[in-house]
């Protein structure tokens, strides 16, 4: 099943941005609950119908079902790519419905392991 480029492209978005809130402000900020929620409504859409959405990460671009998503269109397609690509993960599988206390142990996991530089998220 195909999943559509601008569905992958907002989950990547919303991942980020929790991502980058988590780093910030940490787990308990009132904003979290929001953006996790944002993230689960957006794979929701993304996956379509589907129980899993795996993402292949790749050094220069992401890899969904038969879409590919390129580090140089989108600047948070490119952080997201280097920062996994950085961990050294190459296979990201997310299962639908990704339960909130399940992607805030994803969220505090990434805190932990963050990179640092042009990596950081």
């Amino acid at each position: 099943m195909s999943q559509q480029p601008a569905q992958i492209t907002e989950l990547v978005h919303r991942l980020i941005k929790a991502m980058t809130l988590h780093k910030l402000y940490g787990p308990d900020h009132p904003m979290m609950g929001e953006a996790c929620q944002r993230v689960t409504g957006a794979l929701e859409v993304a996956a379509a119908g589907a129980s899993e959405l795996t993402l292949g990460i790749a050094k220069d671009r992401l890899l969904v079902g038969s879409d590919t998503l390129e580090a140089g269109r989108d600047a948070k397609i490119a952080k997201f790519i280097n920062y996994f690509h950085h961990l050294g993960v190459s296979q990201l599988r997310l299962r639908q419905p990704l339960p909130a206390q399940e992607l805030a142990r994803f969220l505090e996991i990434l805190s932990r392991h963050a990179p640092e530089g042009p990596e950081a998220v």
